[in-house]
């Protein structure tokens, strides 16, 4: 049975790539009265819209804001301004000092600060004349004096500030040092716990609450990933911690990277590369010249010869080394290349979905990839390795929302969808990258417009599915097939994880829905799910 769900699996999962057509897209372009340039600069002044405005120039070199449909919502006075953030921007007014707008232009923070960051966790970083930061929230009240040397933004509640002695701390959002300021370095906080150095140059742990959960004894300690850190002691060797501070691998590596899905590279004295689990064994003995790190079950190696290909978690060679380099599988193909430095793409089998042709490849976004022929002109392939839009163009964005911005011979850019048609002609000196939907493009005399992609049709009467999300499509197909009616009339819950049950439904429903011939003691009668699995077990 495990070999028919699996065939099925994938058989389903082919149709959702091969069978859905790429969407259409269409764009509206909004003429604007907003220079792409400061005067006396080269610099781009160009925006991306963040939480529905984005900044403008006028002629006069004055920042304000504007809507997707070209209105200047606050006006442009301001010498500099930032996109907007947990729904404030950053402003500098004609006396050189800064504060802060919410989006309907009124200063909330007024402008009396020599420097200002953007908020993160409803606080922001502000620095006062003596150069001594502090932080304010988001109704103007500074709750952080101004009085440490250096200052980072807020993440997980707490941020790393310095003192006058040059030593570092941590504050929580009411200004209390949770961490007193001690250390002559503070790394961020992995998994609940940050790295701090003494002054002695010895390196240890600390938690959230500043307790010193590893002593400092290391001569490095690294960030936490998959619950290790790497280690150092004092003669150079690297070995892996646990959280406690249990050592699982011994310091007596030349080097040492991070675990990923559950195996670190290693290497020894020789300068080979192995790798290590999550007890310490060397589980893969180090005979490599070159590893990367696990992804989707394998991990590209180099040999003697050094050349690349794929081995499993248990070492066994699953792709033969034979490319001149090799990187990491993403949705079941991987980018390999041969000695004249062209890519191609390889699928977990070894097989060479795409030949080696490629200058250049990009990664994917909406679906897509954005590569290069041996011309250096560009196009795009889809997932399953195919050129879906033909390598024609000087230069590309990646795909946002349905779209991509490309520039043609005349080193014009205009925009296409993922079909491949020209919904913007290429006639502006850039255009910008697309976010929420919208992007701003200049032409040869420095005037903006803007360029907003219409509304798509959604799902059929689903609200939390949208026509930009990159699955939006795929939905629509599934619902049309038959395959899902998702969880009510209105939703269709994507972020939902689904069962053993749900999967088998779909693909029963994906194969015809066809009647099993019998049944089995061990599936319930009266489910949903009581046919597609009384047929998956045949």
């Amino acid at each position: 049975m495990r070999k028919k769900i699996l065939s099925l699996a994938l058989t389903l999962a082919l149709s959702l790539s091969l069978a859905m057509p790429a969407a259409a897209a269409s764009v509206t372009e909004i003429p604007t009265e907003y220079s792409g340039r400061v005067p006396d600069e080269n610099a781009m002044t160009m925006s991306c819209f963040s939480e529905g405005l984005a900044r403008v120039v006028k002629g006069d070199g004055m920042f304000g804001f504007v809507d997707q449909a070209g209105k200047e919502v606050i006006p442009c006075q301001y010498l500099w301004a930032s996109d907007f953030s947990e729904g404030m921007a950053v402003v500098q007014n004609s006396d050189y000092l800064y504060g802060y707008l919410d989006q309907t232009g009124r200063e909330v923070v007024p402008c009396r600060y020599q420097g200002a960051d953007g908020f993160s966790e409803g606080l922001a970083r502000v620095m006062d004349r003596h150069g001594r930061y502090g932080f304010v929230d988001q109704t103007g009240k500074e709750v952080v004096p101004c009085q440490y040397q250096v200052a980072d933004s807020f993440s997980g509640g707490l941020a790393r500030v310095q003192n006058a002695d040059q030593l570092y701390g941590c504050i929580d959002q009411t200004g209390r040092e949770i961490v007193p300021c001690q250390y002559t370095s503070l790394g961020g906080f992995s998994e609940g716990l940050a790295c701090v150095q003494n002054d002695r140059g010895l390196c240890g742990c600390i938690d959230q609450t500043g307790k010193e959960v590893i002593p400092c004894q290391y001569a490095l300690l690294d960030a936490f990933s998959e619950g290790f850190a790497r280690v150092a002691d004092q003669d150079g060797r690297y070995g892996f911690v646990d959280r406690t501070g249990k050592v699982v691998t011994p310091c007596r590596y030349r080097d040492v990277r991070y675990f990923s899905e559950g195996l670190a590279a290693v290497m020894n004295d020789q300068g080979l590369w192995g790798y290590v689990d999550q007890t310490g064994k060397e589980v893969i003995p180090c005979q490599y010249q070159y590893v990367r790190s696990f992804s989707e079950g394998v991990a590209a190696v180099a040999n003697a010869d050094l050349l690349y290909g794929y081995i499993d978690k248990t070492g066994r060679e699953v792709i033969p080394c034979q490319h001149s380099y090799a990187y990491d599988f993403s949705d079941g193909l991987a980018r390999v290349a041969n000695a004249d430095f062209l890519n191609g793409f390889v699928d977990k089998t070894g097989r060479m979905v795409v030949p080696y042709q490629y200058k250049d490849v990009r990664g994917f976004s909406d679906g897509l990839a954005a590569v290069a022929n041996a011309d250096l002109l560009y196009g795009y392939l889809d997932k399953t390795g195919k050129e879906v839009i033909p390598c024609q163009y000087q230069a590309v964005e990646a795909f946002s929302g349905g779209v991509a911005a490309v520039e043609n011979a005349d080193h014009l850019w205009g925009v296409i969808d993922q079909t491949g048609k020209t919904v913007v002609s290429c006639r502006y000196k850039t255009v910008g990258p697309f976010r929420e939907g919208a992007a701003f493009a200049v032409d040869g005399s420095g005037k903006t417009t803007i360029l907003k992609v219409d509304d798509q049709p959604s799902a059929p009467g689903f609200t939390d599915v949208k026509d930009t999300d990159y699955f939006a499509a795929s939905v629509q197909w599934a619902v049309e097939k038959g395959i899902t009616t998702g969880t009510s009339k209105t939703t269709f819950s994507p972020n939902n994880t689904c069962t053993t049950a749900d999967i088998l439904t779909f693909l029963w429903r994906a194969n015809g829905a066809p009647t099993p011939t019998g049944s089995s003691a061990a599936v319930p009668t009266g489910k949903y799910y009581t046919e597609a699995a009384n047929w998956a077990l045949e």
